[in-house]
């Protein structure tokens, strides 16, 4: 199964309660995680106030695209 790198703010609570019930729900290991302050995520050039995923087929999702993209891939709750 291919994987996806969510990019996350780790000094933000919010952002990481979000971490830990995307790891807690997501049964087939789909998702890696990366803090935006990362030198991985530096790479990618984004800004510290979004949410964003490099999915399995390489594309850059931010914002909603992101959201989105995380919630369709995590079994329905």
């Amino acid at each position: 199964m291919k994987t996806a790198v969510v990019f996350y703010d780790n000094a933000c609570l919010l952002c990481s309660k979000s971490v830990q019930f995307v790891l807690k729900h997501d049964k087939h290991k789909h998702f890696f995680f990366s803090a935006l302050n990362s030198t991985f995520a530096k790479q990618h050039h984004l800004s510290a106030e979004t949410v964003a995923v490099l999915a399995s087929d390489e594309k850059l999702l931010t914002r909603h695209k992101a959201i989105k993209y995380i919630v369709k891939k995590l079994p329905k709750v």
